[in-house]
């Protein structure tokens, strides 16, 4: 029997490291790490591809995989990156799922059937019709890890574009699905494609829309206070 789904969106799982598909809770992994690297860690040059240093990653991984808090401030921003990625690939399924995969990979081919100048736009929503399909769990961890990453793809100072972030998260996120790729050529191609759906995620315009509203209302609350 399905267990029944949290209703409270963005809730977190402060008891376990893992993500429940069929439960709409964000693992405190994963809400911890990427709220650190927003209020801290988005400006660190290379963020998301220099690696942290692994005594301390591994240290403050196992505290998290043992319902422990570590304090994130504590330890570089590379760090909590390389915690936040180290969770991801010890998943014992693919965040974006095995059973979407080939969706995702369509979606990225969306821009090339429309007007080269609707061509971004269509294949963003595509990718984004994609996540909307995803397990509850899968879906609440999978939008909150790509608000972080579309903040980094528009932080100057970290020298990260979108296509940077999705390189070098890919493998998190979608890694190849080795039995489908028979030959050198394939594995390639997949795993440019992945690296697609996963930059349109990071780019997802609705994201930034909805970012610069919530930003724009925070202003006029603060300037309505004073």
């Amino acid at each position: 029997m399905l267990r029944k789904i949290v209703t409270t969106r963005g809730a977190v799982n402060r008891r376990k490291c893992i993500i429940s598909p069929m439960e709409e809770i964000v693992p405190a992994i994963v809400e911890e790490t990427t709220s650190q690297l927003e209020q801290h860690g988005l400006g660190e040059q290379g963020i998301f591809k220099i690696l942290g240093n692994q005594k301390e990653v591994q240290a403050t991984y196992q505290a998290f995989v043992k319902g422990k808090k570590p304090d994130l401030t504590k330890v570089n921003a590379h760090v909590v990156a390389s915690v936040l990625k180290q969770f991801l690939l010890n998943l014992p399924f693919p965040l974006l799922t095995s059973d979407l995969r080939k969706s995702f990979v369509e979606a990225t081919e969306i821009g090339k059937e429309v007007d080269p100048k609707d061509a971004e736009r269509s294949t963003i929503k595509a990718v984004k019709d994609c996540l909307e399909h995803l397990p509850p769990g899968n879906q609440a961890s999978a939008e909150r890890i790509f608000r972080t990453l579309y903040l980094a793809s528009v932080n100057e100072e970290n020298q990260m574009s979108a296509k940077d972030l999705a390189h070098n998260m890919q493998d998190c996120l979608m890694p190849v699905d080795e039995s489908a790729c028979s030959n050198t050529d394939q594995h390639i191609e997949f795993r440019s494609k992945a690296c697609n759906t996963v930059e349109s995620a990071c780019s997802n315009t609705d994201q930034h829309i909805e970012f610069r509203s919530k930003a724009c209302n925070t202003v006029e609350s603060a300037c309505s206070n004073t």
